[in-house]
């Protein structure tokens, strides 16, 4: 059910899309502007660095697929279906988890083989010295920055998912007793740090 919301949802695969693009198109430019030594551009150090240069900006959109993936149901309402059926958080969360991850990874992975082989064609193309998937770490390289896309997007899910966990129990806590309202807004009610607060653990009513 979480494979087809999230490919469902035209805001995922336009993020990300940007992602890919942002990947590639960085990766380009930074394989053009680069010079071999004595050059006036920018030094060629590490050309598979540079093939993959777009992974440091493309980061910030697979984190806002990740952030969507969490409170975009909370935000339509349709996260009550989601709870009818399973009702505790915590499996649903770990499914949006897996199904990000796999989703994101291909994506982010076909991306970086297209920018890292677009980009030493361009360097070979130009005469300066590039690297092919055979090299030391090169083939690691392109994995790893799949990988860093990836773990980027999962953290702007549990981000996302955390606050909006926080906004659920104080929505609960506030509606159970009106004193709770001045506590609620930074949340401090949901860890009975509060004067008066109730010993009572916060998990029997945000789980």
């Amino acid at each position: 059910m979480e494979w087809i919301k999230f490919w469902s949802l035209r805001s995922s695969f336009a993020t990300l899309s940007v992602a890919a693009l942002v990947t590639v198109a960085l990766g380009l430019v930074s394989s053009l502007v680069v010079e071999g030594d004595g050059g006036s551009g920018p030094a060629l150090r590490d050309p598979t660095w540079n093939s993959l240069y777009g992974v440091t900006m493309a980061a910030l959109a697979t984190a806002v697929v990740g952030v969507l993936m969490a409170t975009g149901e909370y935000a339509t309402g349709t996260i009550r279906s989601t709870l009818s059926a399973v009702p505790a958080r915590l499996p649903v969360l770990w499914a949006k988890a897996a199904v990000f991850t796999a989703g994101s990874f291909a994506f982010t992975f076909a991306a970086s083989m297209v920018s890292f082989l677009a980009g030493q064609a361009i360097l070979a193309s130009r005469g300066l010295d590039g690297a092919s998937l055979a090299d030391p770490g090169a083939f690691r390289a392109v994995i790893g920055a799949a990988v860093y896309l990836t773990g980027a997007g999962l953290v702007g899910l549990a981000a996302g998912w955390s606050d909006w966990r926080r906004a659920a129990c104080c929505a609960t806590r506030r509606a159970r007793s009106p004193r709770w309202s001045a506590c609620c807004s930074w949340c401090r009610a949901c860890c009975g740090c509060c004067p008066g607060a109730s010993a009572t653990p916060s998990s029997r009513i945000c789980r």
